[in-house]
């Protein structure tokens, strides 16, 4: 009866996992990117680097290397047929991913600046057309909850302006289902 109760704990641990969900959150604007990766409730910081506290650390001397035997180099023919092989297992896995891939929200500001009002209006004539077709794409190609693409003008400042911010996020039983399709054969073949 307790092996019972075992097996019932680990499928619930892993039911419990799967359920997780892995995102990430990515901005960017004029002061620069910043990248977070989250894990259920959990928030990781990994771009910028936060900066760590150094240590000073006395020096070891590192004993000698011994000399590997040089790995034959393959010519490119061989290396171009080995991923041409992968290609088709790499694609069908970004579409996967592409599909699974949850997207909670995607912002992308685009302010153009100039002091020139005739100027403003040609630039924010072509940047509109060009992202009119941009949210229908988006839409079509991934899951996406909240959308906004904006086009704005600022007669102050002299320079252009980008504000991209986005909210990812799958679960890990979605990851696992990705890599388990996978062909490990042939991508491992490539090394």
């Amino acid at each position: 009866m307790i092996a019972l109760y075992i097996i019932l704990g680990i499928l619930l641990l892993f039911i419990v996992v799967g359920l997780l969900r892995l995102g990430a959150f990515f901005e960017y604007s004029q002061e620069g990117a910043l990248l977070f990766l989250k894990v259920a409730f959990v928030k990781i910081q990994v771009f910028p680097e936060k900066e760590k506290k150094k240590k000073s650390r006395k020096k070891k001397s590192s004993p000698p290397q011994k000399e590997k035997p040089p790995k034959s180099k393959r010519s490119i023919g061989e290396t171009a047929k080995r991923v041409k092989a992968v290609i088709p297992t790499v694609v069908q896995a970004l579409n996967r991913l592409r599909i699974r891939l949850k997207i909670n929200r995607l912002t992308v500001v685009y302010t153009i600046a100039s002091d020139d009002p005739a100027d403003t209006a040609i630039k924010y004539g072509r940047v509109a057309a060009a992202t009119d077709w941009l949210v229908p794409a988006l839409n079509s190609a991934f899951n996406i909850k909240k959308c906004l693409v904006h086009t704005e003008t600022d007669f102050v400042e002299s320079e252009d302006r980008i504000y991209l911010c986005a909210d990812v996020s799958i679960a890990v039983w979605e990851l696992i289902y990705i890599l388990l399709k996978l062909d490990f054969k042939a991508i491992m073949n490539l090394f």
